[in-house]
């Protein structure tokens, strides 16, 4: 009985000891591989080339600003995204994003909140409401967002519309768009210097599959037109130290009336324009939206 005793107090020794040494390894092997892995960096510890003028970026939360090769944090990390600049640049509109709705809000260049354009919170979850994709209009009087009216049969349905606002709050919105049910909405809205509205709109195929299409929309509630046969031209793209800068006025291929949308076929630039195809057909007007 006491030799038992002992064999089972040897073994239940052996086991403490394994499961130790296993703890042990696994906490060295999760250190060896988070050492190995990349590490995010905040925009603050970086720096950058200078280049003219500033520009707003987001992470985890926070609306950095970068001018002259240097990041400044200008809000804390509360949920921001989607900032933009007003056209004087001495304003921004941004999301404030948390779990279940969002809303708009102008800020100071500071990061300062100086006015909330949207309260879409409710005490129901499923009567919030979402607001995403802000932009000024060219003249800075108006903001174009993307926002959710609630569809009475089903209010878990989300198909975004744009709407505009004015930029000094109060109210007067007018909805744009109509969106295609089902398909997530319309997305991206820029608004023209001569009227108008190029956004992102999206459609289901009798094949149940979805596709985006980049959109022409006069004015409220017309209806909007694909541009085709439109090439698409970056103006005032001045870093030529890049492999390929474009020049103003050099035409790009014409999008793919299916896949192309702004933020997905698109380089990044200082203006947006779309005309005819390069050397094709009659002369269109000149559509302009800054970006």
């Amino acid at each position: 009985m006491t030799r038992a005793l002992a064999i089972r107090g040897l073994v239940a020794a052996a086991l403490v000891v394994a499961m130790s040494a296993f703890g042990v390894g696994v906490y060295h092997a999760a250190g060896y591989l988070k050492a190995s892995r990349p590490q995010v960096e905040r925009p603050t510890q970086t720096s950058g080339p200078s280049l003219p003028g500033t520009i707003f970026v987001v992470q985890g939360g926070a609306i950095y600003r970068f001018s002259q090769g240097k990041f400044t944090q200008v809000t804390s990390e509360a949920g921001w995204m989607q900032p933009a600049a007003d056209p004087g640049g001495s304003r921004l509109v941004a999301v404030r994003r948390s779990a279940n709705v969002s809303d708009l809000f102008i800020l100071q260049l500071s990061g300062r909140p100086a006015a909330a354009l949207t309260h879409n919170g409710s005490p129901t979850i499923e009567s919030n409401h979402w607001a995403f994709y802000p932009r000024f209009s060219p003249d800075g009087s108006q903001i174009f967002y993307d926002f959710d009216p609630k569809d009475p049969y089903n209010s878990y349905r989300v198909d975004l519309a744009i709407f505009a606002s004015p930029a000094g709050g109060g109210a007067g919105s007018v909805q744009w768009t109509f969106p295609n049910q089902y398909t997530g909405g319309d997305v991206n809205p820029v608004p023209l210097s001569g009227g108008g509205l190029i956004y992102t709109r999206f459609s289901i195929d009798d094949q149940s599959k979805v596709h985006s299409q980049l959109w022409f929309q006069a004015r409220p509630g017309s209806p909007g037109t694909p541009p085709r046969g439109v090439a698409v031209v970056l103006a005032r793209w001045q870093d030529h130290r890049l492999p390929g800068a474009l020049d103003a006025g050099r035409c790009l291929p014409a999008l793919d009336r299916e896949r192309g949308a702004i933020d997905g076929a698109l380089p990044d630039g200082d203006l947006l324009l779309a005309g005819p195809r390069c050397g094709v057909g009659p002369s269109l007007d000149q559509l302009e939206a800054r970006l």
